[in-house]
């Protein structure tokens, strides 16, 4: 039987040639060509009769009828070809009745069929896979078939004639290592391999990151530098000459003096700084020289960051937009951005050293509009690094490039845009105030004086200590960024980034008895859809029972032991079959971990869409469901919460 696809006529000539050699032995052999109308993509009416297909239609019934007139019989025919559709079970028993199974593509992937046909050989009277070698399975069944090449009509009705007149017992080698291989490598076994090669290679990476770099060679500059005769001398002033807690205006120690000016006086040592900001403090530190400069207007030392949210965007006014991605501002917005310009818009942009901006258009739009950016501005940075954090509603992902440079052209010029990955808020990042706190240093580590910072209201919140509204500014001079970096987090007790605006200041009694719109990204949408599963309010979800077994069968199931128990003892002493549908009675925890939420009893099938629509998708994704764990966490507190504030 052979397996033929629309280049596949070579395989019909080697058939002919088959036959007529096979006809000159003894006994009667029939070859079934198989060709599925579907599989091809074919209707019944046929194409146009001068394509190559039909042209190849036409060779393969006339070397048929040659075939069947030269050597067939009455009563017996020894080449059938069946150009129709056949169901997986005839062609199954096919498969276990066929002596010589020929898989021959010109070109393919991995071949099913070659697979199945091993598969559905038994070892009693197992057949001969003849296989091409332009199959993607070559390379793994190649021991256990015959391998030929199609285009090779001698050598491959060659192959025929050796698979038909194979011993027994080298067809059972063959038979033996090809269903070893097929029972082995299922794609269970490469999922798994996959999976593990991918958070080992993650594992890798990761230690090499976090490596401690060797200790740099200090003798050998050190050596270099006393046999120079030209030296130059860079210093870091913040940090490396004043500590860099120091306030503004302190001066430079008085041991470093010498230091600096002896080496200063001389031509061919001469001393660099790293920050231009301090050239007019320098000025006076070099006990004003009367070769100095007079200071400039901006070299005043004033230093501030401007940390500003984005104007109002289309999910701060409609819930179903929290299911958007990256939503632009609304005209509301739009109109906040041309106040803001015209009162301190214009002047805050106009003296900042750098701006930096989150890569969401509604922050990209905000300094655009209160800024008036232009096209081409040096200053601005685009960074992730002060990125909305992902709370689980589709607003907070980004948009891919391509989207960006069609709906904000003016943005494509600004530095960091282009250079963003394709899905770069898919990125890996670290939790929440680790990286407010690491957005912190980065701004301290920064030369400039001036910067102002473009952002989100849930991430600007780590640092500035509450929910900022739309298109508003905080300045913060450094001695406060670094209070905040040394916090990242807000000094009253709430849950704020748990609830939405309006709940913020809701007592947890109030939160319990409130409904799921709430919790933070659980819009009016979400909210509906989990009410048809049964929870309504807070509290409903937070003893919601297929949450709570769910979050049971988590906890215990890493617990379960392997090979040291009796398994039938423990299903009769331990089971949770009353929370289970009759299916799923007696299964390891552990595999309930990945079954879906219908196994429990009084939850039908027809509720698994329901779940996946709100990233649900198993047992273990309901029990690790941050929405329930922080209803579940609200109404437990809500317990111990004092009317007032009394104790």
């Amino acid at each position: 039987m052979a397996g033929w696809a629309l280049e596949r006529g070579v395989a019909a000539v080697s058939a002919r040639r088959k036959a007529v050699r096979s006809m000159e032995g003894r006994g009667r052999k029939v070859t079934i060509m198989i060709r599925m109308r579907a599989s091809m993509g074919e209707s019944d009416q046929g194409g146009d009769a001068d394509s190559s297909a039909d042209v190849t239609m036409l060779k393969v019934y006339q070397m048929g009828g040659e075939c069947n007139s030269a050597f067939g019989a009455i009563g017996h025919l020894p080449f059938h070809f069946l150009y129709q559709d056949l169901n997986r079970v005839d062609v199954t028993a096919l498969m276990v009745k066929a002596h010589v199974f020929m898989d021959t593509p010109l070109r393919d992937t991995l071949s099913r069929e070659a697979h199945e046909f091993v598969w559905c050989q038994e070892e009693p009277d197992c057949g001969v896979l003849i296989l091409s070698e332009f199959s993607g399975s070559a390379q793994s069944l190649r021991a256990a078939a015959i391998c030929v090449n199609p285009w090779d009509t001698t050598a491959f009705a060659d192959a025929i004639q050796e698979a038909i007149e194979m011993e027994f017992q080298d067809r059972r080698e063959l038979h033996l290592y090809g269903q070893k291989h097929v029972f082995e490598h299922t794609q269970r076994r490469w999922a798994a391999n996959f999976l593990d090669e991918i958070v080992t290679a993650e594992r890798e990476c990761e230690d090499e990151r976090l490596q401690i770099p060797p200790p740099l060679d200090h003798d050998h500059p050190v050596a270099a530098l006393r046999k120079a005769s030209r030296r130059i001398f860079v210093f870091g002033f913040s940090g490396t000459l004043l500590p860099r807690k120091s306030k503004i205006q302190a001066k430079l120690l008085p041991k470093l003096h010498p230091v600096l000016f002896g080496n200063h006086r001389s031509p061919y040592n001469p001393f660099l700084l790293s920050e231009s900001r301090l050239a007019a403090r320098m000025a006076g530190t070099k006990r004003k020289s009367p070769d100095s400069p007079p200071p400039g207007p901006g070299d005043s030392g004033d230093r501030w960051v401007c940390f500003i949210r984005h104007a109002q965007a289309l999910h701060n006014v409609c819930d179903d937009n929290l299911w958007t991605p990256d939503n632009p501002l609304t005209a509301e917005g739009e109109s906040q951005c041309a106040a803001a310009h015209t009162e301190w818009g214009a002047k805050v942009f106009g003296d900042a050293d750098l701006i930096v901006v989150s890569p969401m258009t509604r922050a990209l739009q905000t300094a655009y509009l209160i800024g008036g950016l232009k096209a081409e501005d040096p200053r601005i940075l685009v960074s992730p690094m002060c990125a909305e954090h992902l709370s689980g509603a589709t607003c907070d992902e980004g948009r891919s490039l391509e989207e960006l440079r069609k709906e904000l052209p003016w943005a494509m010029g600004w530095r960091g845009l282009a250079e963003l990955e394709e899905e770069w808020w898919k990125a890996q990042r670290p939790e929440e105030p680790l990286r407010a706190a690491a957005f912190l240093d980065f701004l301290r580590a920064r030369t400039e004086s001036r910067i102002v910072v473009v952002s989100h209201g849930a991430f600007l919140g780590y640092i500035v200590g509450y929910h900022m509204d739309n298109a508003k500014k905080h300045m913060m001079n450094p001695d406060e960024v670094q209070e905040s970096k040394k916090s990242c987090q807000r000094s009253c007790f709430n849950i704020g980034f748990a609830v939405c605006n309006e709940y913020e200041d809701a007592p947890l009694k109030i939160l319990a008895k409130a409904p799921l719109t709430c919790l933070q990204g659980l819009g009016r949408k979400k909210a509906s859809m989990i009410a048809t599963l049964g929870p309504k309010t807070v509290s409903d979800l937070a003893s919601w029972k297929f949450a709570r077994w769910a979050e049971a069968i988590v906890i215990l199931g890493p617990n379960e032991q392997d090979g040291n128990r009796d398994v039938s003892k423990l299903q009769r002493k331990m089971n949770i079959n009353k929370a289970l549908d009759k299916e799923w009675e007696g299964w390891a925890m552990s595999f309930l971990l990945d079954a879906p939420p219908s196994a429990f009893a009084g939850l039908t099938p027809a509720k698994d869409p329901v779940f996946k629509s709100i990233g649900i998708n198993n047992i273990k994704d309901l029990g690790e469901w941050k929405y329930y764990r922080w209803a579940r966490a609200i109404c437990t507190l809500a317990e111990v919460e004092s009317e007032n504030g009394a104790s």
